[in-house]
């Protein structure tokens, strides 16, 4: 989906290959003139306190008199996510691990008040800042224990475990039939986890997600989604193509809860100067409660909502390794890719605390990329 906060970054990409060399890394670094080290014939110069000579020894990876083999600082944790003893923690909320160093050898477990771990997955979002994701949604009013286990922590620090409740958001069903409803989300209003930075754009977008039900069972939901014009109310933004969120499987639907996805979303993104640039978002997903804001009886927005997608930097074909991006943006993180595991040429673009709003009379259509390319204005 076209959000400004992915154009933006498709805009630094596109600057990062039109104006850097694909050579080893910035030139007025120590490590890449041609003159001193990182040559091809040993990929370090002789001159330089990391030459083969001195130090790499199988021991210990680096020589006993060399600067690069000091004992590695020990890393703490700074903040956990929700907190400890929280009480209103929302069942699709994620569990975050901030640390003031590197740690990629930490990991979170969740455990439920029975001591059964919950299935989920460990996602760095920043350098940093490990996220673990729970495959679905939690038990409303359960505790929660997480545990984070890291290795180059001060003795005592690892493992680190807090708890915390589930508040009750989404226990009582609506039992409203949403079909034919289109919901406006607020992505200005969102916190960006990843890609690190984003918070400081965010508030200069102002672009909505349209999500549309099309069915609804007792159990699943089908959602088609589409891009919102600037107008108020909102309307489909006919420039962009729709998608259907529930294209690989039909929307889980826990009434009011839903997730939605996962979904490939091939996207036309113009860039200016460099053209319009084929993306697709990957594995996206969105979760959230559809609520009754008004209090009159009957759903009329969202709450709690996320937005979750991976971007191949390969995709966008502009000849940018994620790894020299990342040089470009601090606490990006290159991820291996789901579908080709075998490279970190991914990122991971995040959103949550999103909310939405009922649109009016609004239904959302069908419409193809080659709609939107014939689409006079756009």
């Amino acid at each position: 989906m076209k959000l400004r906060l992915l154009h933006f970054l498709l805009l630094l990409l596109a600057l990062i290959a039109a104006g850097c060399t694909t050579g080893g890394g910035l030139t007025g670094d120590d490590d890449d003139s041609v003159s001193d080290d990182d040559d091809a014939t040993d990929d370090d110069d002789a001159a330089d306190d990391d030459d083969a000579a001195d130090d790499d020894d199988a021991a210990d990876d680096d020589d006993a008199a060399d600067d690069d083999d000091a004992a590695p600082t020990n890393v703490a944790v700074t903040e956990v996510s929700p907190a400890d003893a929280a009480t209103d923690v929302f069942v699709y909320d994620e569990v975050l691990v901030a640390f003031d160093g590197e740690a990629p050898d930490a990991v979170v477990v969740l455990m439920d008040s029975s001591g059964a771990a919950v299935a989920g997955s460990n996602t760095w979002v920043t350098v940093t800042k490990l996220a673990f994701n729970p495959d679905g949604a939690l038990l409303n009013t359960e505790v929660y224990t997480a545990t984070v286990t890291w290795t180059n922590a001060e003795a005592g620090d690892s493992p680190k475990s807090w708890s915390f409740t589930t508040s009750d958001l989404g226990a009582t069903p609506s039992g409203d039939d949403l079909t034919g409803a289109t919901f406006a989300l607020d992505v200005t209003a969102g916190t960006i986890l990843s890609p690190e930075g984003g918070d400081q754009f965010l508030g200069q977008l102002n672009t909505a997600l349209l999500l549309g039900v099309t069915t609804q069972t007792e159990t699943e939901l089908s959602f088609l989604g589409a891009l919102a014009t600037d107008a108020d109310p909102p309307a489909q933004d006919l420039c962009s193509a729709s998608f259907d969120l529930s294209e690989k499987q039909a929307t889980t639907w826990n009434d009011p809860l839903f997730a939605a996805g996962p979904a490939d979303i091939p996207q036309t993104i113009p860039a200016g100067q460099f053209g319009d640039i084929p993306l697709t978002f990957r594995d996206v997903e969105v979760t959230g409660a559809f609520v009754d804001t008004s209090g009159d009886g009957s759903i009329d927005g969202i709450t709690n909502a996320s937005f979750f997608t991976v971007i191949d930097i390969r995709d966008a074909g502009l000849g940018v390794p994620c790894a020299q991006a990342a040089l470009f943006l601090p606490g990006l993180v290159c991820q291996a890719c789901p579908h080709d595991l075998s490279v970190d040429e991914c990122i991971v673009v995040w959103v949550t605390d999103l909310t939405g709003e009922l649109v009016p009379n609004l239904t959302l259509d069908v419409w193809s990329q080659a709609d939107a390319d014939a689409q006079e204005g756009c």
